[in-house]
């Protein structure tokens, strides 16, 4: 039985993951979008995960690093070096489960059973080559573009350029 949206879903604003976590446990409302934390939080209520944004779009623009193009034109090696870094660092957190989990507990404090399940559902959403697909960023930019943030209409084309982030990954030998 698939639900159909127009008549079976009712949308609602919520608040921040806190507020959403506790109104699934409420009862307020019946599904909600949540962080690594809250996923793990509700897991432990009794909440169960219906789908995962990764299973949905690979490679989904969850961060990234941004520059000006005045930058990219004027010091095109910085942001290569800066890109090089995050490729080495991407490619440790893909290989390396247990010295990434320590940095997880280390950084944001946690316990290493949270911190081993957050790596766990963070992992998949992470890209193996730094580049995610233009569908994710697509899926940002609606998101942004629904709280009035961005006046101007462009692509996801427009706003993504994977060329200096190959150029590393060339010189690094992937």
């Amino acid at each position: 039985m698939w639900l159909e949206p127009d008549k079976d879903v009712t949308l609602r604003s919520v608040g921040d993951e806190g507020l959403r976590l506790q109104a699934l446990q409420t009862g307020l409302v019946q599904a909600a979008p949540l962080g690594s934390q809250g996923v793990i939080q509700g897991d432990k209520e009794g909440l169960k995960v219906i789908v995962a944004a990764a299973d949905v779009v690979p490679s989904l623009a969850y961060a990234g690093l941004a520059t000006t193009i005045l930058k990219l034109k004027e010091n095109p090696q910085q942001v290569k070096r800066v890109l090089r870094a995050s490729l080495r660092g991407l490619r440790y957190v893909h290989e390396n489960r247990a010295g990434t989990i320590k940095v997880i507990e280390n950084w944001l404090r946690l316990d290493r059973d949270i911190a081993a399940a957050t790596y766990d559902l963070a992992l998949k959403s992470y890209s193996a080559n730094g580049e995610v697909e233009l569908k994710g960023v697509e899926i940002n930019m609606e998101l942004v573009r629904a709280t009035g943030k961005i006046a101007k209409e462009s692509a996801p084309s427009d706003m993504v350029n994977f060329a200096l982030l190959r150029e590393a990954r060339k010189e690094l030998g992937w």
